[in-house]
């Protein structure tokens, strides 16, 4: 017997993307089911590496920053040909930042983490549940499960692909994932060394026979990552660790030789991005939508992103925001990203692959001179933490001309909230859009349209007031501690932030301007969903 529910979002996969989504939606309280063929969490420890900018969107969804206290911070990373250090990279600019990472936490945390939060939010995973149909033609979707306890057919108004490269999900919508394969087999081994590892430091062994990655794990593990043409178990998924001591051996790298392996895998490294990240009902997120090169530990990091940029845009579509204005901003947003991570990730996997003399010698000399100039630090790690994303060029990004970093993340400021001091992105752990507006201390615009902006946005939009550093302390009211936000706003007296620590949109209110009738706040109505006409005269 089939069985019939209905629900607002299905998410198909309960990998860490998957979760992500799903602890946005339920922070949200939008109805959804998250659906996973699998009867438990993942074990494979596939992903590594967790950079700041995705432990500061898990930190926005409630995970408890303790949670991380099991992974190891990374202080750096070296990079060695033909034996020799060449260069450096050094992680202590992200700890300038205020931002938690990076940190090496296997997948399996990560899902555990989410999955623990997913239920403090009162959810819960479908499990072993496969998806064997799926329409998302029409005004609605149809998802189709087997189970242990039947057949269910789902309807929904999107259904979310966080189902991985071999996404069903993109399948059944019948969207491209054209790219091509790296030539060489990638080799890993997650193990004990015979002899004492890395402390804290990811090293690169870059030789014309192949490249070592060696990373330090939890628990005094350590992954061994090897890349070379020729691998000896070519036809083997799990290669043999006599066989991968006897490479390091060859290549002189004996200091890492395996004594005992937890897990061993032989794999094809792809590059794709899907040709679109939504068709009809269908949305794709994380490796669904982008697969590349493990090259900076780069994939489970944008998938989590992906996640955070889409969960709020289809709460509030689905709450009455404009839904177009709001999902065409993910497909817009996210896809360059994925290209932008691509195109980075292929770089370092084809400088690993240099074999030609000359091609050797100048890719050192480059790494070198990157290295002592600071070039490193200053332009990859940014990149590698995703904390410089841009999204300015997005049509919601552009909706209110004059805005300040549209599209730009939101400023580190630090305010005092009472007698609490608290950062700007703190504030964000509402998930509602933030609007900061200048109190009428400093702007005697603000009491006019006040009163308007509370009635139509109150629910919907945290509003909150800023004073100058020397005001005295007010309910509600924040102040800013280092003048960083009076500085930033300048004429402007509004600031409209997106949920996901991006600004969506500054602006000057004036009174006595209608307020509905300013570029932030109809901004502000497409976004929500929340639109009273103010009175022709305000007083």
């Amino acid at each position: 017997m089939t069985h019939q529910a209905h629900t607002q979002v299905v998410i198909v996969g309960a990998g860490p993307v998957g979760l992500m989504l799903a602890c946005e939606l339920a922070r949200r309280d939008v109805p959804h089911l998250v659906v996973e063929r699998r009867s438990q969490l993942s074990t494979q420890p596939k992903a590594l590496a967790l950079w700041n900018g995705a432990i500061e969107a898990m930190l926005r969804a409630g995970v408890d920053r303790r949670e991380f206290g099991e992974g190891i911070a990374l202080r750096g990373g070296s990079y060695w040909s033909r034996g020799r250090q060449i260069a450096t990279i050094d992680f202590a600019g992200l700890r300038e930042t205020g931002t938690l990472g990076p940190i090496v936490l296997p997948q399996p945390e990560v899902e555990r983490i989410l999955l623990n939060r997913y239920r403090d939010l009162g959810g819960e995973v479908h499990w072993d549940s496969s998806v064997t149909h799926i329409d998302a033609t029409g005004d609605t979707a149809t998802v189709s499960t087997t189970c242990a306890a039947g057949e269910l057919d789902i309807s929904c108004r999107w259904v979310v692909g966080a189902d991985g490269s071999r996404s069903t999900v993109r399948t059944h919508a019948g969207i491209a994932f054209d790219g091509d394969s790296y030539p060489e087999d990638f080799v890993l081994a997650d193990a004990v060394l015979a002899e004492p590892g890395l402390d804290a430091e990811v090293q690169y062994h870059l030789g014309p026979q192949g490249t070592l990655v060696v990373v330090p794990l939890p628990h005094g593990m350590h992954r061994v990552f090897l890349c070379r043409p020729d691998q000896p178990d070519r036809d083997s998924e799990t290669p043999r660790i006599e066989t991968i001591n006897e490479t390091l051996a060859h290549w002189g790298l004996d200091r890492f030789r395996i004594a005992e392996a937890e897990w061993t895998s032989q794999f094809r490294v792809h590059r794709r991005v899907a040709a679109d990240y939504i068709r009809g009902r269908a949305v794709l997120v994380g490796d669904a939508a982008h697969v590349h090169s493990p090259a900076g530990g780069q994939g489970l990091n944008t998938g989590i992103q992906d996640a955070a940029n889409l969960g709020w845009k289809l709460a509030l579509a689905l709450a009455g925001g404009d839904e177009k204005f709001l999902l065409d901003s993910y497909r817009t947003e996210r896809r360059p990203i994925a290209e932008q991570v691509a195109k980075l990730t292929d770089l370092q996997v084809r400088a690993w692959m240099m074999r030609a003399p000359v091609a050797i010698g100048a890719r050192d000399l480059l790494l070198r001179a990157a290295s002592r100039t600071g070039l490193l630090g200053r332009r990859i790690v940014p990149s590698l933490a995703q904390l410089d994303l841009d999204y300015s060029r997005s049509a919601m990004s552009r909706a209110a001309p004059g805005s300040h970093d549209a599209g730009r993340p939101i400023p580190d400021a630090l305010l005092a909230d009472g007698a609490t001091t608290v950062r700007l992105r703190d504030l964000l752990d509402d998930p509602r859009p933030l609007l900061l507006l200048r109190s009428g201390m400093t702007d005697p615009d603000t009491p006019h349209f006040m009163p308007y902006l509370q009635r139509s946005f109150d629910r919907s939009v945290n509003i909150r007031l800023l004073a100058p550093a020397y005001a005295r302390p007010e309910p509600g009211v924040l102040r800013d501690t280092d003048g960083l936000i009076d500085q930033w706003l300048g004429t402007h007296n509004a600031a409209l932030l997106r949920p996901d620590g991006f600004v969506l949109a500054t602006g000057r209110l004036r009174h006595p301007q209608r307020p509905d009738q300013s570029a932030l706040v109809q901004v502000l109505n497409r976004t929500v969903g929340r639109s009273i006409p103010a009175p022709q005269h305000q007083n």
